[in-house]
């Protein structure tokens, strides 16, 4: 089976003392319509953090005040035809920072972490979800998975 390498980088901010998630609607195939954190792949030399950072920004203009790694080693994820080596990343943003999409997303909302992982599509994004809000919402993130 062909093997990717590719990253998610989940954005969160803390508005009027509530977390809440950025999904973004796809304008795009595969999964067109449907609501997805920032996904990419790396371009070669590239770390996986760059990456995330890199992507965080084409797909929406923002740049993140932390950056955690949501565990220190990628999972492998099967796709169709493919597996893919993801490395998840947690990016807090400035409560204030406007989104600004490319063309691969036609829409975005900032939600709650329960109204996200009713809105995303696949289990594995809402076990992630779940996961995140754990680890960083409800607990606190252990200091060696912060890259920035």
């Amino acid at each position: 089976m062909n093997t990717r390498t590719g990253v998610a980088s989940i954005l969160l901010r803390v508005r009027r003392g509530s977390y809440e998630v950025l999904l973004l609607r796809r304008a795009t195939q595969p999964f067109y319509g449907e609501w997805f954190a920032i996904e990419g792949g790396l371009q070669p030399g590239e770390q996986a953090h760059e990456a995330a950072l890199r992507e965080i920004l084409e797909e929406t203009c923002l740049v993140p005040e932390r950056l955690y790694r949501e565990t220190p080693l990628p999972r492998v994820v099967p796709s169709a035809g493919y597996e893919v080596l993801l490395s998840v990343f947690v990016a807090f943003i400035a409560p204030d920072a406007e989104v600004t999409l490319n063309e691969e997303h036609s829409d975005y909302q900032w939600l709650q972490i329960a109204q996200a992982i009713d809105r995303v599509p696949l289990p594995a994004q809402k076990a992630t979800l779940r996961r995140i809000e754990s680890t960083f919402v409800l607990g606190v993130p252990p200091e060696q998975l912060r890259v920035l």
